[in-house]
């Protein structure tokens, strides 16, 4: 694949920074988040100005409050900063919440989640969550609507953001108006045909997603896999998130209805074994009802005998996928 020459320059400015680094492991954590830090750092240029900064408690999270003007009926965005659940945090990614604010005249939360592989699956997405409910109670609070609440995040961020969207729509709130994912993580399968053709010589290898992923999960779920219909007809194996070009996709939220049901949520027996394959991000385990019909623990039942699948949206480990 030919690249952008800003994506080619881009490329070669990581690559020249990253040349001397070890490969990404528990042993050298420590020196990828410094190496981390210093390459935003190096790249984030002159911040963005904003109206105010605030270090604030969302309900035992660390969050940090940006706020564009001193007007008290902005939209307010939460943000999940990437990093592969293992990397990074609100200081390496203040230049970017600034400028979401400063771009969007929305009040920016950027969200401190705990870390993997120290606090791996749950602990990130539960913070997250947290952090969510939390802004939804108190948007009056930061001077903000709440009626114009969004998720967002980029990379492993955007797999948090886009799973607190499907808890939120299974939870019954807090209500969306809009979810923003930037390059979000949504498909964790290593044998696509994109990962065989970008697998090297790009910004972020196959097997520093790998790393990424096993810091996550340790193992204790599957990998994360979002069905949606496929967007390209010629590949129908696994879906929209998976296709090759997104240009046909469309999106998974629309502003003032709240976010859209995925599709593949719709249910049949016969879809349980691709959906069993969703993972420790999505925390929607469906598969067949093994239940009796009506209301269950953790999501709710239909009658076997009919193929229905049964969604477990909770994040205790009592309703892991296994």
């Amino acid at each position: 694949m030919t690249l952008h020459p800003q994506a080619r320059a881009l490329c070669d400015l990581v690559h020249a920074a990253t040349a001397d680094a070890p490969p990404p492991s528990d042993e050298t954590l420590q020196q990828a988040r410094d190496g981390l830090a210093a390459l935003f750092a190096a790249g984030a240029g002159t911040p963005a100005s904003v109206h105010s900064v605030e270090d604030r408690d969302a309900a035992g999270v660390p969050v940090r409050v940006y706020r564009p003007s001193g007007r008290a009926d902005l939209p307010v965005v939460v943000f999940f900063h990437g990093g592969g659940w293992t990397l990074a945090d609100v200081d390496v990614y203040d230049p970017t919440a600034r400028a979401v604010a400063a771009a969007s005249g929305a009040v920016v939360v950027s969200v401190g989640y705990r870390l993997a592989p120290e606090h791996p699956f749950p602990a990130p997405l539960d913070d997250c969550w947290h952090a969510l409910e939390w802004v939804a109670r108190n948007a009056g609070d930061l001077g903000a609507d709440g009626s114009r609440l969004v998720v967002m995040g980029d990379s492993a961020g955007g797999n948090l953001a886009a799973v607190c969207a499907l808890l939120a729509r299974d939870r019954g709130g807090p209500r969306l108006a809009l979810q923003v994912l930037v390059y979000p993580v949504t498909d964790t399968a290593f044998d696509t045909v994109s990962y065989a053709q970008n697998a090297q010589g790009h910004v972020l290898e196959a097997a520093q997603m790998r790393w990424f992923l096993d810091c996550y999960t340790r193992g204790r779920c599957r990998p994360v896999r979002l069905a949606h219909r496929a967007a390209a007809r010629p590949r129908r194996r696994g879906g929209r998130a998976r296709a090759r070009d997104h240009r046909r996709a469309r999106p998974a939220a629309r502003r003032g209805r709240g976010v859209r049901r995925a599709p593949a949520g719709r249910g049949g027996a016969g879809r349980a074994p691709a959906l069993r394959r969703d993972g420790p991000s999505v925390l929607l385990a469906a598969r067949a009802a093994r239940r009796r019909p009506g209301r269950t623990r953790a999501g709710r039942g239909r009658d076997p005998a009919r193929g229905r699948l049964t969604w477990r949206s909770s994040t205790s480990p009592a309703s892991w996928p296994t």
